[in-house]
């Protein structure tokens, strides 16, 4: 394991200098490593995108069109409490746990717009939701729904801090 982690790293590494002129921005290894997961189709286990064991070259031609804009957040808000049905599980990336509460992220153009535009991620367990029924889903799987409390207070942040954000129509 330790072998493939300092390989996708030095690769990551010679992959990142050449899409930093090629795009003339920088980036963070996550935004990378997240960008390839992505692209492989791995974004329910991320982490996987290291044993595939890339070359930087390989790494490249999988990000030279990538959409990097659509990605970028509009806004975050914290819900104290879950409102992720028990039993789902959490990927480990420590710059997005939050201790009491869950991070959902917007964005204002997605380049998927399912399963509503706007809709809400929470990259720690990998689900969508829509923001006017509440559905919960998983790549295109609905897998649960929350209640209408909590999809009105998740609205009310995000008008909060979106002002200009015209949400999907409520459906609940």
């Amino acid at each position: 394991m330790e072998d493939e982690v300092k390989y996708f790293r030095e690769e990551l590494k010679k992959a990142r200098a050449k899409l930093e002129l090629f795009y003339g921005r920088s980036f963070s290894d996550d935004e990378l490593y997240l960008a390839l997961a992505i692209y492989y189709d791995l974004s329910d286990m991320p982490p996987n995108i290291i044993f595939k064991r890339l070359s930087s070259i390989q790494m490249i031609d999988a990000l030279k069109d990538y959409d990097f804009v659509s990605r970028i957040p509009i806004g975050s808000i914290v819900i104290e409490k879950t409102i992720i049905p028990s039993g789902f599980p959490r990927l480990s990336q420590r710059a997005l746990i939050k201790v009491e509460g869950e991070l959902w992220r917007i964005h204002l153009y997605d380049k998927n717009p399912f399963p509503s535009n706007p809709h809400a991620h929470n990259l720690e367990t990998n689900l969508r939701l829509h923001l006017g029924s509440g559905e919960l889903f998983q790549k295109r799987q609905l897998v649960g729904k929350i209640a209408k409390k909590d999809l009105l207070l998740i609205r009310e942040r995000i008008n909060n801090v979106l002002k200009d954000l015209v949400l999907p129509e409520l459906c609940i």
